[in-house]
């Protein structure tokens, strides 16, 4: 068995390591790679400390404003943060960011924000061009809303940035979901996670996290009273854009 070690820092905490065990074929994802944000030592592969400290943080972002006009759902992207606390809000849950989210400068992992990949079946594309699909399936009343895009982990748990694979390829979406839940795994994680939401008080949340981690969130809602404003739907990274206007959407209290 291998591991893969680090520390995570979250605002105003000390930062505290994290271990995750991988299998020797995905530890092989890390050979013959140059990438300043490791180290590897016999079957343990070390993390640079500032891969995921409080800096390498993407943060939410509110991303639409959204009119609901006889019962249709128009949005209308926005060019700065939307700051006005008096218009509901409606919270898109994504897992954590990949590396369409950062660029590297000068060694550095730099953060630009959630869902940015511009590709045909990326993220940023499929919430582009079918979120107003995906709205019309949640029961909004009339009135206008603004739409915020968040990671309940906000680090990029799939180390792409370090290795240069994709997700396409198992042994990098296995890394992602090990280090996703092992960070997930600490209250401090949650806690934060929760106090976001309480901030936005989310008329609606959409849980679009992707499939393997999406459970880990939905109990996390159900525990924290957000049971009946909450909706899951597939991940819009390719889905999206593969089933367009026949995307499912559940509330999260009905059966799938």
């Amino acid at each position: 068995m291998c591991k893969i070690l680090f520390n995570i820092e979250l605002r105003d905490q000390n930062a505290f390591p994290v271990a995750i065990d991988i299998e020797k074929e995905e530890f092989e994802i890390f050979s013959n790679i140059d990438s300043c944000f490791f180290d590897s030592f016999g079957n343990n592969i070390n993390i640079d400390n500032s891969f995921f400290s409080k800096n390498s943080i993407v943060e939410d972002e509110s991303r639409y404003s959204v009119t609901v006009e006889n019962g249709i759902c128009k949005k209308e992207k926005l060019r700065n943060q939307f700051k006005n606390n008096d218009i509901a809000t409606i919270v898109l849950l994504l897992e954590s960011p990949h590396t369409s989210e950062y660029c590297v400068e000068n060694k550095k992992l730099i953060p630009i924000g959630p869902a940015r990949g511009s590709g045909p079946l990326d993220a940023g594309t499929g919430i582009e061009n079918y979120l107003e699909n995906i709205l019309n399936k949640v029961n909004l009343s009339e009135g206008k809303y603004k739409v915020t895009i968040a990671n309940p982990v906000q680090f990029q748990t799939s180390l792409g940035s370090i290795h240069g694979k994709t997700l396409a390829d198992k042994r990098v979406n296995n890394v992602r979901n090990l280090i996703w839940k092992g960070i997930w795994s600490f209250d401090a994680v949650k806690d934060n996670f929760n106090e976001r939401l309480i901030n936005y008080n989310p008329v609606r949340i959409i849980n679009a996290c992707t499939k393997d981690l999406q459970e880990n969130v939905n109990n996390e809602l159900i525990a924290k009273g957000y049971g009946e404003v909450t909706y899951k739907t597939y991940h819009p990274a390719m889905n999206w854009c593969r089933y367009g206007v026949d995307i499912p959407v559940k509330k999260l209290n009905e059966h799938s």
